[in-house]
């Protein structure tokens, strides 16, 4: 089998319905159904040797496979030889170097030729190419006419040739696809880059430490190679490091602990010289993250520019955890050319969106550590034109059809990430040739398509099946130019629901106070028996009076944040340290913890004393300013032990101050108990 067919059937093999789309696989390829099934032959070839059942497409446009006994069909697949295989010339040259790499001696032609089912002249031809891929990284091959081909190299050569082979199969291959595995055996490594990826994440999550895709994938591939080769020519076993002074210092001193290694001053200066050499450091690189501090910063920052332009981004949780994503992998900052129609229609423009997120952008750049570049602004800004797109009230539900080829499987998957991303109404999903027969019976406001299709007079934007940013932008601005705003009308549920309170409030005003105390107790009772029962929310369940503090005092924000950790200290949840930490957290990244208007979330980070996870909250009505005139009413203290995920509590939280109503009624209140039950209802 060639390079395709074998990722096909490992992918089957890894598949939990042992089934795969036929479209994806055309799309991911990008080859014509009669190639693909060129390939399944060769797939059904090989389990036909093995006596094995075969793969099969059936009539749902699916591959799967008859075979039941997969771990039979991957031991095959693990111990294929060069017959089996047929290497491309680009691989037959990775294998070529390999073999040399692990000859004491001269390689012949012919033995090369015989091992690869080649012939001479072929190696020939392969020779001049790895003679010049080698030569990059100062590795000299050598050929004699009556001997063959040999390697001479220092080991420090030796060491970046191989990392920059392992780079480029890690940047081609799957991650256990079999040439990747066999040139791992070839080169005898003893220990797996798989096995290195799960040890370096081990270490990153004991760090709290953040990294790039690109770092971290040049790292893992150098600690590989390093690993490797020591393990082969350390001969003491004895596991030994030197005082670290850096954060890569640091990370070769922990392998060196887990591998039971010795790490030299050479060994330092080694890989410093190749972090250099990549122009990057992991000290500069790394972040350690907080996803309380990191979800905090977002909505602050979110609700600074919702400010700016008049809009309450900081409610919006598809783009909270939208930005979460983004900053937790530093994935998906594409370069793209960034457009928004400047229309009369449009709830900001283009200018004034740049403006504040460039103004705001301080406040992520603060706690990051680095700064965010052009593309990461502008792909915040496309996100934020989505939250638009979905929150505001002026956009009707627009309705919009989706076109995929002749597998529905795209249609479906590209359906999912529009309800996603916008509120619209999906007439229907329908493969290109049926489009013209939808459109001349359905009424529809634009079409959404991965192929090219002709619409005279509905618009029609085409995106990938896995939607881009430039796709969620292209589609925005179409709902923008095509929304317009929609008064609705007091409904029947709100005038039942008044009615009702205002019988309530008649029948308490012909109680006395005893009396309505007493009515006020049953109805707590029945409310908190409600809580129990339904357990939605997070909030009532974290909280409870005994929790609460309200202070008729006016107090600074440092005083608020010190008596919600002393509610948490009391309760046993934190140390007696918890509550100044926090302080410092707000000194040191600014008023990130404002996380609603006139709301706060306090917290300190893992490093300091946290025996259980708790919630408390300080209410003053009189209010608390924070810097730069940000008044705050109520301040939650938090403190996490664990890695429960919160994100519905904060989104509890912030909804608490969206509207100036809620806020209101919660001020109002002169008890704990009833402030209790106005918070969780």
């Amino acid at each position: 089998m060639r390079k395709r067919s074998t990722e096909i059937l490992e992918k089957l093999i890894l598949s939990n319905s042992k089934s795969l789309e036929v479209n994806k696989l055309i799309t991911t390829y990008r080859i014509s159904l009669k190639t693909l099934r060129t390939d399944v032959n060769e797939i059904n070839d090989f389990l036909a040797e093995a006596k094995m059942s075969p793969a099969k497409l059936n009539e749902k446009e699916q591959l799967f496979l008859l075979e039941k006994d997969f771990s039979k069909i991957q031991e095959r697949l693990d111990y294929m030889d060069t017959y089996s295989y047929k290497m491309s010339r680009e691989e037959r040259q990775i294998y070529i170097i390999a073999e040399l790499l692990m000859s004491e001696g001269y390689v012949t032609m012919q033995n090369l030729a015989k091992e690869l089912n080649v012939s001479r002249n072929t190696i020939l031809n392969d020779f001049e190419t790895v003679k010049d891929y080698c030569l990059a990284f100062q590795v000299n091959v050598m050929m004699k006419s009556s001997k063959g081909i040999k390697i001479e190299c220092e080991q420090k050569d030796k060491e970046n040739l191989l990392i920059q082979i392992f780079y480029d199969l890690e940047n081609d291959y799957m991650e256990k696809s079999f040439f990747h595995q066999l040139i791992q055996r070839k080169l005898d490594m003893n220990v797996s880059l798989e096995m290195v990826k799960n040890d370096f994440r081990e270490y990153m999550e004991e760090q709290h430490m953040l990294l790039s895709e690109r770092v971290f994938c040049y790292t893992i591939i150098y600690l590989f190679v390093f690993l490797n080769q020591k393990i082969k020519n350390d001969k003491s076993k004895a596991a030994s490091k030197l005082t670290g002074e850096t954060a890569s210092d640091n990370l070769l001193n922990w392998f060196a602990q887990k591998y039971e290694i010795s790490v030299t001053k050479s060994d330092i200066k080694s890989f410093g010289r190749y972090m250099k050499q990549h122009d990057f450091n992991i000290a500069s690189e790394q972040k350690e993250i907080n996803d309380v501090e990191l979800y905090g910063i977002i909505v602050y920052f979110l609700q600074m520019v919702g400010e700016d332009v008049n809009c309450s981004l900081q409610t919006d949780t598809v783009l909270i955890e939208s930005l979460l994503d983004h900053i937790r992998t530093l994935k998906n900052w594409e370069d793209y050319d960034f457009e928004m129609p400047l229309s009369d229609e449009l709830p900001i423009s283009k200018e004034i969106l740049e403006k504040t997120v460039e103004k705001n952008s301080n406040i992520l750049e603060r706690y990051l550590g680095y700064p965010l570049t052009k593309e990461m602004k502008e792909s915040i800004m496309i996100h934020i034109c989505a939250a638009f797109v979905r929150n505001l009230e002026y956009l009707n539900l627009l309705e919009v059809l989706i076109v995929c080829p002749g597998s529905m499987a795209t249609g479906k998957y590209l359906e999912a990430q529009i309800k996603n991303y916008f509120d619209f109404r999906v007439a229907n999903v329908v493969p290109g040739r049926k489009v013209e027969e939808f459109l001349k019976n359905n009424k529809i406001d634009f079409v959404i398509s991965t192929v090219n299709i002709k619409t005279e007079n509905i618009p029609c934007v085409k995106v990938h099946a896995q939607l881009t940013m430039n796709d969620i932008n292209a589609i925005q601005n179409i709902a923008f130019l095509l929304g317009r705003k929609e008064v609705k009308p007091e409904n029947e549920k709100r005038y039942v629901q008044q009615h009702f309170l205002d019988v309530m409030k008649t029948f308490l005003e012909k109680l006395d106070m005893e009396k309505r105390d007493e009515f006020f107790e049953d109805v707590y009772k029945l409310m908190e028996s409600k809580i129990q029962n339904t357990g939605k929310s997070m909030l009532a369940q974290m909280l409870d009076p005994s929790r609460i503090r309200i202070t008729f005092d006016k107090i600074t924000w440092e005083q608020g944040i010190l008596q919600a950790a002393d509610i948490l200290e009391k309760k046993g949840c934190v140390g007696a340290d918890y509550g100044q930490k926090a302080v410092e957290n707000v000194k040191e990244y600014g008023d990130y913890i404002i996380i609603s208007k006139g709301i706060a979330l306090a917290h300190a980070g893992k490093e300091s004393e946290i025996y259980k996870d708790g919630l408390s909250l300080v209410m003053c009505p009189e209010g608390i300013e924070f810097t730069e005139g940000n008044i705050v009413y109520l301040v939650f203290g938090f403190a996490v032990a664990g890695e429960k995920d919160y994100l519905k509590l904060f989104q509890e939280i912030i909804a608490l101050g969206k509207t100036q109503k809620k806020m209101k009624e919660i001020l109002q209140q002169k008890n704990v108990v009833s402030l209790y039950h106005s918070l969780v209802f």
